[in-house]
């Protein structure tokens, strides 16, 4: 991974060190080289995440991933708190979308968090938010912030494309689309 960072200062006079995975050119600041080790960690953690876990569908990872305390900001319909609320709610996604593919695209990083921009892909084959299977295959996109503590995710906010992937779904007409 290629990062690049900026040294800068918050309007409280604190030091900030902003890292971007995966641009064209990378350019380590030597101001910021003491942070890049957790800020390289933390984004090498979320790839593991996209890969062991989302992609791989191995959730016993999470409790190497995520934090004891971890907290979901804007939890999906159906999640219940904590990891193990994140848990079950990812089990009943991989058992709708059992083919599900996870892509990190691109990550912008800095001190605890990171911000990451990601597609996923799968065929929509059991039950998911009450929708039964369709057998259409879909692709969302999702953002997310990540907090980190001790090395885990502690804290999480996802956004997903929740209208393209109902309109994907056929649950909601895409614009412009005949009505049925």
């Amino acid at each position: 991974m290629r990062y690049i960072q900026a040294g800068a200062r918050s309007l409280t006079g604190t030091a900030v060190c902003i890292v971007i995975r995966d641009p064209p050119k990378a350019i380590i600041l030597p101001s910021c080289r003491e942070s890049t080790m957790s800020t390289e960690s933390n984004a090498a953690k979320l790839q593991r995440l996209a890969d062991e876990v989302l992609t791989g569908h191995n959730l016993a990872a999470l409790d190497e991933i995520f934090h004891a305390d971890y907290v979901e900001d804007e939890p999906p319909p159906g999640m219940g708190p904590g990891r193990d609320g994140l848990r079950q709610w990812l089990a009943g996604w991989i058992a709708a979308f059992p083919d599900a593919r996870w892509t990190v695209e691109e990550q912008i990083a800095g001190g605890d968090k990171v911000w990451t921009r990601s597609i996923w892909q799968g065929t929509h084959k059991g039950s998911f938010l009450g929708i039964p299977a369709t057998g259409k295959n879909i692709t969302v996109a999702a953002w997310t912030i990540d907090r980190f503590t001790d090395g885990k995710i502690a804290e999480s906010r996802i956004i997903m494309d929740t209208l393209g992937m109902m309109q994907q779904l056929g649950v909601i007409p895409a614009p412009g689309a005949p009505p049925s």
